[in-house]
């Protein structure tokens, strides 16, 4: 980087991106609620089971961890801006595609768009910020 860069204007924009990204983590109130979609009080025989919707956030983990060991060098090579908007496009579309499956009531849906989907956007987004700051 320039030395006449101050790279403390990249701080704060770095820090908004992982506040964002670490919204996955706050799967877990979503379990129940997923647990009782049909029988809004109760479990209906329909709805899915604990076990299903808990795996959901294993995907994303799983996923981001794969695309960030796998797109690691892709990030450096064509630079932050457009890895950065390739992830959130894949993140947000990802969520997209998971609330479509909750609305259609589909589990593989949910896994594709909020596990697998949003997981890669979730990685490629993730590391930009820290090439940024370090170079």
């Amino acid at each position: 980087a320039d030395g006449n860069v101050n790279r403390w204007k990249f701080v704060p924009m770095a820090v908004s991106t992982h506040l964002c990204l670490g919204a996955c983590y706050a799967w877990s109130i979503f379990n129940e609620p997923l647990t009782r979609e049909i029988g809004v009080v109760t479990s209906a025989t329909a709805d899915w089971a604990l076990s299903s919707c808990v795996g959901t956030f294993t995907g994303i983990v799983i996923a981001q961890g794969l695309a960030m060991a796998f797109f690691g060098k892709w990030v450096q090579r064509v630079g932050p801006r457009i890895a950065g908007t390739t992830g959130a496009c894949l993140y947000g579309g990802g969520m997209m595609l998971g609330a479509f499956g909750v609305y259609m009531h589909s589990l593989p849906l949910l896994y594709l768009g909020y596990g697998a989907i949003a997981g890669t956007g979730m990685g490629l987004a993730y590391l930009p910020p820290f090439f940024s700051n370090i170079n």
